[in-house]
């Protein structure tokens, strides 16, 4: 994981986001009684990588956004950026 963190007693409207050096990746999640009710807005750029396939998904606890890249043809991976409703609290974390 390269990025990790949590926000008590969280509602309202979030941007979930995270920039690496190779893309930058958000969506929005709006939460209400602990409860993701809707997710939407999942975008990214990239410098010097293509992106192979992407995948968003979500539920009343838990929104994924799932990137499939690859750089010049050196380097792939997969970029995760997620969001979880865990109680009250909510849990974003990218790698």
């Amino acid at each position: 994981m390269i990025w990790d963190s949590y926000y008590n007693n969280a509602s309202g409207t979030w941007t979930i986001y995270y920039n690496s050096p190779f893309i930058y990746r958000e969506f929005k999640i709006k939460i209400a009684n602990s409860l993701i009710t809707s997710a939407w807005g999942q975008n990214y750029t990239t410098i010097g990588c293509t992106v192979t396939n992407e995948s968003f998904i979500w539920n009343s606890k838990q929104a994924t956004y799932r990137l499939n890249y690859e750089s010049m043809g050196m380097t792939s991976g997969i970029a995760v950026l997620q969001a979880t409703m865990e109680g009250s609290t909510l849990h974003t974390y990218a790698n």
